[in-house]
């Protein structure tokens, strides 16, 4: 026996809209500053430069089920002290727990991690439009020498 497929002459519908949680929590990732947190040796064992992992702590934003906190929250831990250590920082819970195991006052490292990265993102943009400044500079002064150029030639007529 051949069998058809139906057809559908109207969509489906949901009878009930989808309930909204609530929170608008929408956080846009910054990849810059994971980047920089991952570049910097482990926070417990000082583990080598660059092969730490960005962990998301719960000092500077909500916490809970499926809600991940700020990237500017996370500190650098490397894979062992991270995830895989029995004293690892996803082992022991809550993080107040973890964070006194190891002797850490995370609100403290948190603020200082993000106001060395903010001071070294100041310096990096003042360096840039220091070296804009003096390219606008030259050009200036290119243009000012074209235009006494010009005036010199358009005199000598």
């Amino acid at each position: 026996m051949k069998r058809t497929p139906l057809k559908r002459t109207v969509g489906l519908r949901r009878k009930t809209p989808l309930r909204s949680s609530g929170r608008t929590h929408s956080v846009r990732p910054d990849s810059r500053y994971l980047a920089w947190v991952r570049s910097l040796a482990c926070l417990i064992c000082g583990g080598a430069k660059g092969k730490s992992e960005a962990a998301h702590t719960k000092q500077l934003g909500p916490s809970g089920t499926a809600i991940k906190s700020p990237d500017r929250s996370t500190v650098p831990l490397c894979i062992w002290c991270h995830r895989l250590a029995t004293e690892s920082y996803h082992a022991i819970t809550p993080e107040s727990r973890w964070a006194a195991y190891h002797g850490l006052d995370l609100g403290t490292l948190v603020k200082q991690f993000n106001s060395e990265y903010d001071s070294k993102r100041a310096a990096k943009k003042a360096a840039r439009l220091s070296s804009i400044g003096e390219w606008v500079t030259a050009i200036v002064g290119l243009g000012l020498l074209w235009a006494l150029v010009t005036l010199a030639t358009l005199a000598l007529d």
